[in-house]
């Protein structure tokens, strides 16, 4: 219906520009499709060259992406919408949507949807956030990396279908055990460092939001990283790495160096935050390196002081910076001033030398910061086969019953959300046919 008093709608123009934009979807969609493919190439051959690989298992290798790449034209030709999945659970919520746990009526596969609705992201300038999670999800061919299966549209909703890891996240283990042994966090600190590095020097992202949450445990205890949606690509990343590694000298450990100045006493109660309040906080500055708040620019090392900052959670009990509240705000103060707030505890026996001096060159100046390579060769990570981690028995194996097990995660009521982010198929929001926006 036109509008009162206004010119005559061209019900024919509508429709050409609606073509014109279906045409240059496709165009989009090819081209990207190509740039994927090629992309995966070339981090499959830089891995390939970095592991000198043989005659035949570069030729398994290739074989091997051959075949994931006919799986991913074929998934992409195919139109998949909200009503080929069965709703099961919901196991997550944020800032800007839910997650849930759902089965593929076609296959039975269980999978974890992420659900977000377009208006909110749109209103909040966040779809950009979505399209890079998308692209790195898209490039990964890790194990380090959670497999994305799906991505599509509605009328109302973005949704990415996702591997289901039922073993929860690092933060719920950290509630559950309070501290880690040094065993385990030198394990699980080894994983991290091969699942960021892999970020680093094979897709050429940093990552810029490593912490407990982004990290999630499979059934026997392996962890993958996920969340990609602050993720920014460096293409002279693998560049800059090359030209110059920060190594560490194993006959020295740097455990002389004084917290001079801190405010920190010794009975300082460390908790891990709670849940609510984590997700209350977009971007928790926890695990933000302080050079984020200067504005001068930063470069990879941000992630290796995220993961300095998490290995020092796992073995006192909360993160250096957090006040008992853990308000933002005092956060941010203090990691801007970290020099003076930064303290190892001694009492109940601390943490080895070699620990310590590995936090110390983690937690420090960027141009101090380690690198993947020299953390590697840190002490404390002495004999460790750092080629089969995820072939190794894990530390800790989370309770798991089923594929559909789900104690591993908070309960949300599907009532809660029953109003914003209703299932489609429960006479929640409408389900036009499905728009695809990953190929």
């Amino acid at each position: 219906m036109n509008s009162p008093g206004g010119p005559p709608r061209d019900r024919n123009s509508d429709k050409f520009q609606s073509f014109k934009d279906a045409i240059e979807h496709n165009r989009n969609r090819r081209l990207r499709t190509q740039r994927l493919i090629a992309a995966r190439e070339a981090a499959l051959t830089k891995t390939l060259r970095e592991q000198n690989a043989t005659e035949d298992e570069e030729k398994a290798a290739r074989e091997d992406l051959a075949k994931q790449e006919e799986g991913f034209l074929r998934a992409a030709r195919r139109k998949i919408g909200i009503e080929d999945f069965e709703n099961l659970k919901v196991i997550g919520t944020g800032a800007f949507g839910i997650v849930r746990l759902v089965r593929e009526k076609s296959t039975g596969n269980i999978y974890a949807m992420k659900q977000m609705r377009k208006k909110d992201m749109d209103r909040k300038k966040q779809v950009h956030h979505v399209l890079a999670e998308r692209d790195v999800l898209a490039l990964a061919h890790t194990d380090w990396v959670i497999d994305l299966k799906y991505t599509f549209m509605d009328k109302h909703f973005l949704y990415m279908v996702m591997e289901y890891l039922p073993g929860g996240d690092l933060m719920t283990h950290m509630i559950r055990k309070d501290k880690f042994t040094e065993e385990e966090t030198r394990f699980y600190v080894a994983e991290l460092v091969q699942a960021v590095d892999y970020i680093h020097t094979s897709l050429s992202y940093i990552h810029r939001d490593v912490k407990p949450d982004n990290i999630l445990f499979d059934a026997r205890g392996h962890i993958k990283l996920l969340d990609f949606g602050l993720s920014k690509y460096h293409p002279d990343l693998v560049t800059n790495l090359a030209g110059g590694q920060k190594s560490v000298n194993n006959s020295r450990l740097d455990t002389s160096v004084a917290s001079v100045g801190s405010v920190l006493e010794e009975s300082t109660l460390l908790t891990h935050a709670a849940r609510q309040k984590l997700c209350s906080v977009v971007g928790t500055p926890d695990y933000m390196a302080p050079e984020v708040f200067s504005g001068t620019g930063y470069d990879e090392s941000i992630d290796w002081w995220s993961v300095g900052v998490i290995m020092y959670e796992m073995l006192f009990g909360g993160p250096p910076f957090s006040n008992e509240t853990h308000d933002p705000l005092v956060t941010s103060r203090r990691v801007q001033n970290w020099r003076r707030y930064f303290h190892i505890p001694t009492s109940n026996g601390g943490c080895s030398p070699e620990a310590e001096d590995l936090l110390r060159r983690l937690i420090c100046d960027a141009k101090d910061r380690l690198s993947a390579d020299a953390i590697r060769a840190h002490p404390l990570f002495a004999g460790l086969d750092w080629d089969h981690l995820r072939e190794l028995e894990a530390p800790i194996k989370p309770p798991v019953n089923s594929e559909t097990d789900t104690q591993n995660f908070d309960d949300f009521p599907e009532e809660m959300h029953a109003g914003t982010h209703a299932f489609p198929s429960q006479g929640g929001a409408e389900s036009p046919d499905p728009v695809d926006y990953i190929t």
